[in-house]
């Protein structure tokens, strides 16, 4: 199976250390359920060839601009806050590798639910 040796860093108290697990419904909160599905190699290659194909497109109407990538996230889940790191990575070294000058920045947020009165 690819990816097998991520399973030695994963928490052995969660489900997915049983074998596959549904993901359907995203990461259920998970953190590092986020980082596992992406650090899978079937898909880092699949979101690095669709951010090159994005980077690509970009470029071509750019002019010669910089390309401003802004990561959206939230904080409170697992998907959004396990991929704040990694994914801005793949979107710089995805760039690098086409010589498409890029800026990556980051927009996180937090739901209502946990804001407090004031």
């Amino acid at each position: 199976m690819a990816g097998l040796h991520l399973y030695d860093w994963l928490n052995p108290d969660l489900a997915w250390n049983q074998g596959p697990f549904e993901t359907s419904l995203g990461t259920g909160g998970i953190r590092q359920q986020g980082r596992y599905l992406l650090a899978l190699p079937d898909n880092t290659l699949a979101v690095e060839t669709m951010l090159a194909d994005k980077l690509k497109r970009l470029a071509c109407g750019s002019g010669g601009r910089r390309i401003r990538v802004i990561v959206i996230a939230g904080l409170c889940g697992g998907f959004g806050s396990s991929l704040l790191i990694d994914l801005p990575y793949l979107v710089r070294h995805t760039a690098r590798n086409l010589a498409v000058d890029t800026a990556v920045e980051a927009m996180v947020y937090l739901p209502d639910a946990y804001s407090f009165p004031e």
